[in-house]
């Protein structure tokens, strides 16, 4: 097939020219176009079909082409740049040349945010910039853009050979996308790549700015003064992300606080630890969507709550006082259930998402009807501080944290906002938003009330009709309904339908069983007419005052981004007690100690995510206070795993300041959680299971301090076994010895528990009982497993008896060795010099 389109030099040139990860968009008269690999790319990863693809000769070049509507064009634009992370150009035609019309990327997406509800993504960007240095280590810098909050953040790190330090900063930053700034020296540059790879980040790299006025018009007046305290690589960084944005441009001009992201008042969580403990995503994404720490803690009811508690769960607190605050919060909550209940489903449910309507206002794109969504989540805000002030009252104990996390920011909300909620009262006509859509009252202009009164009379004789119509076909059930798609209509149930349908001069606008079925005759159809007509004469004579009126909504937008944030601590604190008291089990709230602290003591922990999952979950103590290893042994299938991943997450709870599934815990605060929980191949980066385990054990070793917590789960299962074994031996013991971290191990190698030097480091195995079959227990009891029963849970899932017996055959074969092997071990170690000779040559192994 040939096709011909305006400009195909110049289509040619984009496809030829443009970069890896970009895909291009054209946009005809009343569809849009795609291209080459661009079009084979979306139908297959997002129609999952080629069946649309055609294929078109454009000059000398036969190609694949793909055309779409308007929804289509909107899935597309949305799954390309969140599902997929790609970069999207949308090219119009001019003068036969193709331009380009919008630009967006995973991290800046606001050229489409009239598509669908793409505008409240408002996803973080980070920007990175690696000095070049002949050091395997040293400073890093980070800047961090958040337009939901309109908050700039930067962070200074004093990095090692890994970046560990950057690692954390962006896993716990909530981008989307990262800009590398400047030219890093490459071994770097790779390194962060495969970090941002690893965290589903995308990377894009961006010169270093010549433009720092970009930076400097986003801050707020009183902020642009911190600016000549920074260092000259921070700015750089700085200066890159707002280069690359480009939100000036937008109208987000004098918005933004500029703050320091300090990563030391906060837990550091490794990219093997979010993995691990399933945070966000399952471990092993694979089908239909999982239950994740993200998903089980998540109840909330505000887009910024849920953006908030990503963030809190990223970053759990080293602040022992920040807390105790956060639990006081909870604790009263909890107290007061049947108020939290209201508070959840009452007064937080259906609030808009304030932080986007503040956007719409900063970028000139507000409506009359974003300006009523304020004024209305302002009015919720009353009953909201009642209900929060009588869960003060109930709970004296806990009333001060209440009422500075919960109860003032809404007392500042009710009083920042009462102005705005009078002018919108006094502008707007909300009495008849069905019929007529939201409306500038006629009493605030003479012209306005002139044509109101031409409606009002309009509206009469459309009553008339009704009344008429009514005798006509001698019916007291038909309705005058007034829409904003088709205007006057008369309506009828369905009951009535055949007689409307026999009768004549009827025309039928459509029906159903939930609607009824909507009419007109002639007459009506005439005053209708008339009524569009005068209608829009209403709209085009208010669009002034319209405009004034989200211009006075335009001077709260800083306001409203600030209550947003407010809001969202209240939406989260709300969403982690209706968590706790809605397990079958109980949640506690856990006594924190301060950092370095020797205690940490949980009674009958719980995993969090099989709390819920499973109906009955078997609990398990940890004691790490006295013991600073525990090697835990036992069965495949036996509850290793899941031991070590709810001890890890209870700790990360419990510095959130959630509640933790356990009958009681008593915890030090921890400066980090480390994990090296299974691993998969790289193949893409040539990099096998074992290779990428041992990376992340280096890495670990490196970042553990004394007081992290360190999760280890069969480590050197991926080479041979005496090779994994001795690395199992290595990195255990440099953990124990020289780091002296808390420390949790999974093992099959039993020789590890040899390291048993109670109380400092202690063995447990889960336990088993073994009669006719194996039933494992899932409880953890001091001492070695006797056996890992492999055999028995591989018969436990059903394999069959034949390779079962092959596979019992060879283990008796080998076990029968190494007791052959002890045995003539110990006859040597116990022997006479004059035996030692005849056992030699008796023996079978030597």
């Amino acid at each position: 097939m040939s096709n011909k389109h305006p400009g195909d030099v110049s289509l040619l040139r984009i496809l030829r020219e443009k970069s890896k990860g970009t895909v291009c968009i054209f946009e005809k008269q009343d569809f849009f176009g795609i291209y080459d690999d661009d079009a084979i790319l979306v139908a297959r990863e997002i129609f999952k079909s080629e069946v649309g693809v055609k294929r078109i000769q454009i000059g000398e070049k036969r190609m694949a082409y793909i055309s779409l509507g308007g929804g289509q064009y909107e899935r597309v634009i949305r799954e390309l740049l969140v599902v997929l992370r790609y970069r999207v150009q949308l090219y119009k035609s001019m003068n036969n040349q193709w331009l380009i019309k919008c630009t967006g990327t995973a991290g800046n997406m606001e050229d489409f945010e009239d598509i669908g509800d793409m505008g409240k993504e408002a996803a973080n960007l980070i920007s990175i910039l690696l000095p070049r240095t002949r050091k395997i280590h040293g400073k890093v810098f980070a800047a961090i853009i958040d337009p939901s909050t309109l908050r700039i953040s930067f962070a200074e790190l004093e990095d090692d050979d890994k970046l560990s330090h950057l690692e954390q900063c962006i896993i716990s930053s909530n981008a989307k996308e990262a800009i590398i700034v400047g030219d890093p020296p490459s071994d770097r540059l790779s390194l962060i790549k495969n970090i941002l790879r690893r965290s589903n980040i995308m990377c894009t790299l961006h010169p270093k700015p010549s433009d720092k006025t970009h930076f400097v018009r986003l801050l707020k007046e009183e902020e642009k003064a911190k600016i000549a305290h920074l260092t000259d690589d921070l700015r750089c960084v700085l200066y890159g992300v707002a280069d690359y944005i480009k939100l000036v441009q937008s109208g987000w001009a004098s918005q933004f606080t500029l703050n320091d992201y300090s990563n030391g008042r906060f837990m550091r969580l490794d990219e093997g630890a979010v993995k691990a403990f399933e945070l966000f995503f399952p471990f092993n994404a694979q089908g239909a969507m999982q239950a994740t720490v993200y998903s089980t803690l998540n109840r909330c009811k505000t887009v910024a709550g849920q953006k908030l508690l990503k963030e809190w769960i990223a970053r759990p607190l080293c602040d022992d006082r920040l807390i105790r605050e956060r639990q006081d919060c909870i604790e009263g909550l909890v107290k007061s259930s049947s108020l939290l209940k209201a508070l959840h489903s009452s007064h937080l449910d259906k609030l808009p998402d304030l932080s986007f309507l503040a956007r719409r206002l900063l970028r000139k794109k507000a409506r009359l009807l974003d300006c009523y969504r304020i004024a209305q989540s302002i009015r919720k805000l009353t009953p909201m501080r009642e209900c929060v002030l009588q869960i003060a009252n109930a709970s004296p104990d806990c009333s001060s944290a209440i009422k500075d996390l919960l109860l003032l920011p809404i007392v500042w909300g009710c009083e920042q906002f009462k102005d705005l909620v009078e002018c919108v009262d006094q502008i707007v006509d909300d009495s008849n938003v069905k019929a007529n859509g939201l409306r500038i009252k006629a009493s605030i202009s003479p012209d306005l009330q002139k044509i109101a009164n031409k409606l009002e009379e309009i509206d009469k004789r459309a009553k008339r009709s009704l009344s008429r119509m009514c005798d006509r076909l001698e019916s007291s059930g038909i309705k005058l309904d007034t829409t904003s798609q088709h205007g006057y209509v008369y309506r009828v149930t369905m009951k009535e339908e055949k007689q409307i349908r026999e009768a004549s001069g009827i025309k039928i606008i459509d029906g159903g069983k939930g609607a009824g079925m909507r009419f007109r005759d002639s007459n009506l159809d005439s005053i209708n007419e008339e009524f569009i007509e005068i209608n829009a004469e209403y709209l085009r004579a208010q669009r002034e005052l319209e405009e004034t009126t989200v211009e006075i909504c335009a001077t709260y937008a800083s306001a409203l981004s600030r209550l947003s944030s407010l809001l969202a601590v209240v939406d989260v604190l709300t969403s982690l007690s209706i968590v706790a008291i809605s397990a079958s089990k109980v949640h506690i709230r856990p006594k924190i100690l301060p950092l370095g602290s020797n205690e940490f003591n949980i009674k009958n922990g719980r995993h969090l995510v099989l709390d819920f999952l499973l109906p009955h979950y078997i609990p398990n103590d940890v004691n790490l206070t006295d013991t600073r290893a525990l090697i835990v042994t036992g069965a495949n299938m036996g509850g290793k795993s899941t031991y070590l991943r709810s001890t890890a997450l209870i700790s990360i709870l419990a510095q959130m300041g959630a509640f933790v599934p356990a009958e009681s815990a008593e915890l030090s605060i921890v400066e980090a959680v480390h994990a090296r929980v299974g691993a998969s191949d790289r193949l893409s980066k040539g990099v096998s299971t074992f290779m990428s385990e041992m990376l992340e054990c280096a890495k670990m070793i490196k970042s553990s301090t004394r007081d992290s917590l360190v999760v280890v789960d069969e480590i050197g299962r991926g080479t041979s076994t005496f090779d994994g074994m001795g690395l199992a031996w290595g990195i255990t013991a440099e953990l124990i010895n020289n780091v002296g971290c808390r420390l949790l191990v999974a093992t099959h190698f039993t020789e590890l528990t040899e390291m048993n030097d109670p109380p400092r480091v202690r063995a447990i195995h889960m336990k088993v009982m073994m009669e006719d079959t194996l039933t494992l227990l899932y409880k953890a009891e001091g001492g070695v497993a006797e056996q890992s029963l492999g055999i028995h849970v591989a018969r436990m899932v059903g394999m069959d008896e034949e390779t079962l017996g092959l596979g019992q055959k060879e283990f008796d074969r080998l076990e029968m060795i190494e007791k052959l092997k002890k045995e003539e071990k110990d006859a040597i170690i116990n022997a006479t010099d004059d035996s030692i000779r005849d056992i030699i040559l008796n023996s079978t192994t030597f």
